[in-house]
């Protein structure tokens, strides 16, 4: 066992003996040199600035869209009455009566809103209490049309009231 000790220290010995020789006692040091093209700051005279022209870039063109006409005089309100109502009153608004369901009116009214060529804006129906309001916003060609149908409890008719007013 001491002989195999002996040798493997004696390896390890021969190796870093000639590791060292291998290595060069003084290491060699480079340097980059650069070459120097021109030690002035100033542009040559012969240089072009380079320009740079912008391509315009064309808008894309849009078709032109038809509005659709209302079927009805838009500053009369005439034209919105419900068939077989009652008017009550004309004076800038128009006020209704009808023995109708509050839902079939509004229905007549989003059909005409819809067939004179207006927008929807809004459209809300409530019942609370039995209290019902269906309210309904419209608009095209520069006129708005604002419909509300009421009805409560205790009353067997449905109020309308028509608003026509330019835009």
């Amino acid at each position: 066992m001491k002989v195999i000790i002996a040798a493997a220290i004696l390896i390890m010995f021969v190796g870093i003996v000639s590791a060292r020789r291998a290595l060069p006692l003084k290491p060699e040091i480079q340097t980059e040199t650069e070459d120097v093209l021109s030690e002035t700051s100033e542009p040559e005279a012969s240089a072009q600035p380079i320009t740079i022209t912008p391509v315009p870039t064309p808008a894309p063109t849009l078709a032109p869209t038809v509005a659709p006409t209302p079927s009805s005089n838009p500053s009369s309100a005439t034209g919105w009455i419900y068939p077989g109502a009652s008017v009550i009153s004309s004076n800038g608004k128009l006020t209704l009566n009808s023995s109708d369901d509050p839902d079939k009116v509004t229905e007549w009214y989003r059909a005409k809103i819809n067939s004179g060529g207006y927008n929807i804006r809004n459209s809300v129906k409530t019942s609370a209490n039995d209290n019902i309001r269906n309210v309904i916003s419209a608009a095209g060609n520069d006129t708005s049309v604002e419909v509300e149908i009421t009805k409560k409890p205790s009353d067997s008719i449905s109020r309308i009231e028509v608003e026509v007013s330019s835009l």
